[in-house]
């Protein structure tokens, strides 16, 4: 029952109207009495009722009368008719109203009068809670931020709120019983949204595109539900709720455009992009990362483990201390690695990276960019290289300019103590001790003039003159060297056989190869000592199986090897150590160019070198000189010369020494010998007998006149004289230029007996 629920009581008979009130207070109601029509006018003018029971016959007025005048007040007032006469039906003809719910007859029945209070009051309640919640509907309805529409079965517009009519731009009276589908862009949408409301009457987060009344299409989020709704008479229908989402669809539109963009910029510069969260240890790169590295992206390096691990190993501990930098310090770093592809090999790359929610709590992360910059790497390396070698051109030029200057004084002192050498066996027994010392001088001198040429080709780049020889003896000779400078703690185990074969080699070469190789191995075992084996055998191919044997005249091998039991050779650097400028020496200990001339002679004997070596296990070296069917040439400087000749020799050279030793061999061959060491003195000489002298041997070199020009003053004075020029070293005089001068021999210093007999006994034969 209704909290107020009033009743008017209006009839001229007092006891039955107080009666009335009575009952209908004790029951609960809000109840008011008027005896005539004129006393209810005036209540209902001052109060509004529910209901009114009105006698159809009062003294001032008829009841139909008043009920017409009450209604013009208090529409919203229902009434029920009191008589004593006449019928319902006349009753409702006279009035012919339709608020009058009922006729009651006198004398009446109170129950039955009761009962129609009743349901007239609780309909009246049941019609004001109805249009107090159509009320509140249509309030929420035409209030709500959000575009909602009323739809029938058929999907045509029933109702549309205010949010609605903005969105779409129409009016209320252009949508209502308008089709929806008609408004919605896209067969498949419209397809899929009645399928959908047909098999599951809902469509629940369905992206539709609608086209408003400016022809704009407007993409909305609609959630579309059946629903039975009694204030629209209990008809079945649909509620469809929708959010404007166009901006948002045009921003991701957008943002996918940048993205593409984004992601074209990042493949073309080749640029990786990762994101970093240090809590969970989660790292995500771009989609390119299968293209620069090879992997499947977010499946091999899901976590920041998983990318450590194809860093190089000798660039984790830099990755680690940067990354400790930059979480602690927050500070943007750069740092430059290596990395390895899916193919196993490292490129170098630059990760520039800064740190993100540093001050908020919020997890850390660390965003960066990785940059492939092995192509620039190796171009600054290949520049680098370039520099070094230009800077070893230079250098080897200014040794090759000095090592002219060297060459020339040492082969002079060499010339000299050969020279004296040989004119001394005159005074030596065969067997004595001052004979085998004399042949031991030599045969130093000649190795020290082998050096001097070894240095002034080095310096030069000329190509080596290779001999015929048995390299037994040379390796002999280097162990000998090899062992006086070597530590105790290092033992020397030899294994030479002789004759093995002939090779064709430099004999200064070889004996520089296996130097350097030695004193290598004795610097691999210089802490802790060991044993260095040298061994020299006969092979038919090469140890690694991977060279094809030579044609048939092939020969075979001599395999020199030369094996530690050192510290060895770390893997990675075996491949580099024939590199130029390559090692792992201190400064003060090495070049870097031992083994890679070592390698260069190798090559130009046409032979091959192979390194085997372990780290703490040692290294053996094998080298293979290819054996040629031809006898060893020899230099015995013990060679006795028997002669009678007595022809006369104009001998000048700027060192007295050099002139006294010549003057003793060629005496001891039976040459008349007359010596200057002033080329001026020695050219007046023979212009005063010129016919007393039969060759001329002078030096190049020589501080008032040069040996070229002294040749050329004597020509003129005797056409036909013979003359021989030796130099020790000299960039202005070679054998094409002396025979261009008329010149009839060009020899280098140091001489040996036997050269020095053969070079005059050829000019003055011819």
């Amino acid at each position: 029952m209704c909290e107020e629920t009033k009743i008017l009581i209006i009839d001229d008979n007092e006891p039955l109207a107080n009666t009335l009130q009575e009952l209908l207070v004790e029951i609960g109601y809000t109840t008011y009495v008027a005896f005539s029509g004129k006393e209810a006018m005036q209540i209902v003018h001052e109060h509004t009722f529910d209901l009114a029971l009105v006698d159809i016959q009062l003294p001032d007025t008829e009841g139909h009368v008043l009920i017409k005048d009450m209604i013009e007040v208090t529409p919203e007032t229902e009434y029920i008719i009191i008589t004593g006469h006449a019928s319902l039906e006349s009753a409702i003809d006279i009035v012919g109203l339709n608020q009058i719910l009922s006729y009651e007859t006198k004398p009446m029945d109170l129950y039955r009068l009761q009962v129609l209070i009743r349901q007239v009051i609780s309909r009246k309640e049941a019609e004001k809670n109805n249009k107090e919640s159509q009320l509140k509907y249509q309030a929420i309805f035409n209030e709500s931020v959000f575009p909602i529409l009323i739809l029938n079965e058929s999907l045509r517009i029933l109702e549309i709120n205010t949010a609605g009519e903005n969105l779409l731009k129409y009016s209320k009276k252009d949508l209502i019983d308008t089709d929806f589908s008609g408004l919605i862009r896209g067969s498949r949408m419209k397809n899929e949204l009645i399928n959908g409301l047909i098999t599951k009457s809902s469509m629940q987060d369905f992206e539709l595109n609608l086209c408003a009344a400016d022809q704009k299409v407007i993409t909305v989020l609609s959630n579309t539900k059946k629903l039975e709704n009694e204030f629209l008479e209990n008809k079945k229908c649909f509620v469809c709720t929708m959010v404007d989402i166009t901006k948002r669809v045009e921003a991701k539109v957008e943002l996918s455009i940048w993205k593409g963009r984004y992601d074209a910029l990042m493949k073309s510069s080749g640029n990786l992009i990762y994101d970093w969260d240090t809590e969970s240890n989660e790292i995500i790169f771009s989609e390119n990362f299968e293209e620069v590295l090879g992997f499947k992206n977010n499946v091999h390096t899901k976590y920041i483990h998983d990318w450590f691990a194809l860093i190089h190993r000798n660039d984790k501990e830099l990755y680690n201390s940067a990354n400790d930098e930059l979480v602690n310090t927050g500070k943007v770093n750069q740092l430059e690695y290596r990395v390895m592809k899916k193919n196993g090999t490292y490129i170098y790359v630059e990760d520039n990276r800064f740190l993100v929610d540093k001050t908020v709590k919020q997890k850390l992360r660390v965003i960066g960019y990785i940059k492939d910059i092995t192509k620039i790497k190796t171009a600054t390396e290949e520049k680098q290289k370039r520099e070094k070698q230009r800077r070893h051109a230079q250098k080897m030029e200014a040794i090759g300019t000095m090592a002219g200057g060297i060459a020339h004084d040492f082969n002079n002192i060499l010339h000299a103590i050969i020279g004296f050498s040989q004119a001394s066996f005159k005074f030596a027994q065969p067997e004595t001790k001052l004979h085998h010392n004399l042949n031991t001088l030599c045969q130093v001198a000649f190795r020290g003039a082998g050096l001097v040429k070894q240095i002034l080709t080095f310096s030069r780049q000329d190509d080596e003159v290779l001999c015929p020889m048995d390299i037994s003896g040379i390796i002999k000779e280097v162990l000998r060297l090899v062992r006086a400078s070597t530590p105790t703690s290092i033992d020397i185990v030899q294994n030479i056989q002789s004759n093995l074969g002939t090779v064709m080699a430099d004999p200064t070469q070889v004996h520089q190869v296996l130097m350097n190789l030695c004193n290598n191995a004795a610097h691999a075992m210089k802490e802790s000592g060991g044993t260095l084996t040298v061994k020299l055998e006969k092979t038919d191919e090469i140890d690694n199986g991977k060279e094809d044997i030579p044609p048939d005249d092939h020969l075979g091998y001599l395999k020199l090897t030369v094996a530690d039991t050192g510290s060895g050779i770390a893997e990675d650097h075996l491949e580099r150590i024939f590199d130029p400028y390559f090692t792992t020496k201190d400064v003060d200990e090495g070049s870097g160019l031992g083994l890679s001339v070592v390698h260069g002679i190798i090559k130009n004997h046409k032979g091959k070198i192979n390194v085997i070596s372990k780290p703490e296990m040692g290294t053996v070296f094998h080298i293979y000189f290819p054996q040629v069917d031809r006898k060893p040439s020899t230099l015995n400087p013990l060679k006795s010369i028997s002669t009678n000749k007595s022809e006369h020799i104009l001998l000048v050279d700027d060192e007295p020494h050099v002139v006294e030793a010549h003057k003793q061999n060629l005496t001891n061959l039976g040459y008349k010998v007359t010596g200057f060491i002033d080329s001026k003195q020695a050219l007046e000489f023979f212009q005063a007998h010129p016919d007393d002298v039969d060759l001329i041997f002078t030096d190049m070199t020589m501080p008032s006149l040069t040996g070229d020009k002294l040749a050329i003053e004597a020509k003129k004075t005797r056409e036909n004289i013979p003359v021989i020029i030796c130099t020790g070293y000299s960039d202005k005089m070679n054998e094409e230029k002396a025979k261009s001068l008329g010149i009839d021999s060009f020899i280098m210093k140091p001489i040996f007996r036997d050269d020095l007999l053969k070079c005059i006994s050829e000019v003055l034969n011819n």
